[in-house]
């Protein structure tokens, strides 16, 4: 099963911005940092997980490997230019294409909130494939 832990996440500028779930999720909205990184990690393991392994897109390839996957999100929970920074020895490509595919497809995240800063944010995701 894939699973996702935030390793780093950067912060590059300050402005606030509102806070609001998207995508209907029905979950009330993050109100600060903390609560905005719990809900983005949340968002990203459902989502990516579910649609990579619900579509059959693992291979053999993949079993005990890890990869980080960097991607950036917009204050207004957009996600762009996600890109595979780092992967085990032996992973096919195709696993990273689908992997890299899995998270570009992952709905618009939470609006940042207030204490955050109005500037893109980049996270370095690393992924643990078994």
């Amino acid at each position: 099963m894939l699973r996702a832990a935030f390793l780093a996440l950067s912060l590059l500028a300050a402005v606030p911005a509102l806070a609001e779930q998207a995508g209907g999720s029905g979950l009330p909205a993050p109100e600060n940092r903390k609560e905005w990184i719990r809900a983005v990690q949340s968002r990203v393991e459902a989502n990516a997980s579910t649609r990579f392994w619900a579509q059959g897109q693992r291979d053999s390839s993949m079993k005990d490997k890890t990869a980080k996957i960097q991607f950036i999100v917009h204050p207004d929970g957009g996600i762009a230019d996600v890109e595979m920074v780092e992967a085990s020895a032996g992973l096919s490509e195709q696993a990273r294409k689908r992997l890299v595919a899995a998270i570009e497809d992952v709905p618009r995240l939470p609006t940042f909130t207030p204490d955050m800063q109005q500037e893109p944010i980049t996270i370095l995701l690393p992924l643990n494939l078994d």
